[in-house]
């Protein structure tokens, strides 16, 4: 573990609802995974969406550290966190950055592929869970649903990643999961595409 402020994680010297701030890295099997942790109290677990990364939780950040010991992590792949060609766990991942926090329970709060790794970490390991939020979030192993138009957008933004094309992948991904497949272009506001689009990028 890497903290890059204020008093260590968990298995450093921190306790849980100490309200000892920091952000850094977690270290896990084959990559580290940026965490951020504030705030005392009850626990709360932040997992954000595949769109996004774990700034995607800006808007409520400040709120929950003055109620409780709030994490927000980038998952694997995503953000700030760094990964090896490795295989891995979303749950474990998930428990290694509750771990650093100094938190043995918390309530998991999820949105769209963060629900289902929530979901997923609560049913394999439900001692360690104090309640469970998913927000639009999936069901492990259940077939994803989509239409004939939703399929064809996402298959394209595959491809369109495969190749490199980042502006035009990430243009179709904010019309596909920000927008909605369905909606009309443009339906979200400038505000919340520009920062979706930037999550993107990154």
């Amino acid at each position: 573990m890497n903290a890059s402020h204020s008093q260590p994680p968990a298995g450093l010297g921190a306790t849980a609802g100490t309200g000892d701030a920091w952000s850094g890295f977690v270290e896990v099997t084959g990559g580290r995974l940026w965490a951020e942790c504030a705030g005392a109290g009850p626990g709360v677990v932040l997992v954000h969406a595949g769109i996004g990364d774990s700034r995607m939780w800006d808007p409520q950040w400040d709120a929950l550290a003055a109620h409780g010991r709030v994490v927000r992590y980038d998952c694997r792949g995503f953000g700030r966190s760094e990964t090896s060609d490795v295989a891995f766990s979303n749950r474990a991942d998930l428990l290694a950055v509750m771990d650093a926090s100094g938190l043995s329970r918390a309530t998991l709060v999820g949105a769209s592929r963060g629900g289902a790794v929530a979901i997923d970490t609560a049913l394999e390991f439900p001692d360690r869970v104090t309640a469970l939020v998913s927000v639009g979030g999936g069901i492990g192993g259940l077939p994803a649903q989509f239409t004939e138009h939703e399929r064809t957008m996402y298959e394209r933004s595959e491809t369109l990643w495969q190749d490199k094309a980042w502006e035009a992948a990430a243009d179709l991904d904010l019309a596909l999961w920000v927008d909605g497949a369905e909606a009309s272009p443009g339906r979200a506001s400038l505000g919340v595409r520009a920062f979706v689009r930037r999550m993107i990028l990154d």
